[in-house]
């Protein structure tokens, strides 16, 4: 099998198959995790020094339909 083949019923897709490699390989990205002393230096001062994203269309979301509504 060279690409995933979609299922359809009611024009809804419900199932995907693909090849046991591909499987295999998606299994093996959904078991990935790094301890902190794991991570490169870089990456922890990178994650230890972000800065939370404010978006102000998420920070009320309320607020934000209601002025979009008018």
């Amino acid at each position: 099998m060279t690409h995933p083949i979609a299922v359809e019923r009611d024009g809804a897709v419900r199932v995907v198959m693909l090849s046991a490699e591909e499987y295999e390989r998606l299994a093996r990205l959904d078991h990935i995790a790094l301890a902190p002393e794991e991570l490169s230096e870089a990456a922890f001062s990178a994650i230890a020094n972000a800065e939370p994203v404010v978006d102000p269309d998420l920070a009320n979301p309320i607020e934000s339909a209601v002025s979009k509504a008018e």
